[in-house]
């Protein structure tokens, strides 16, 4: 069951996150995590989920930790 506000079509065994009263229209995405936050929208496939604290890592290196 998608969550609210995610309308998905043709997309299968992803991951989907957003912030209460955001949006998001997803057509044929497979296999993929999707996380949208205020201010980060990542989007990974799920034989990379290994990687996401790495990708995590180099934000804050970059952007500090107000975006994380």
């Amino acid at each position: 069951m998608p969550a609210e506000g995610c309308y998905l079509y043709d997309t299968r065994s992803s991951i989907v996150s957003l912030p209460a009263g955001k949006i998001a229209v997803i057509s044929g995405l497979k296999e993929y995590i999707v996380v949208d936050t205020d201010d980060v929208l990542m989007v990974c496939p799920r034989s990379e989920e290994q990687n996401i604290k790495k990708f995590i890592d180099e934000v804050k290196f970059h952007n500090g930790d107000k975006h994380i």
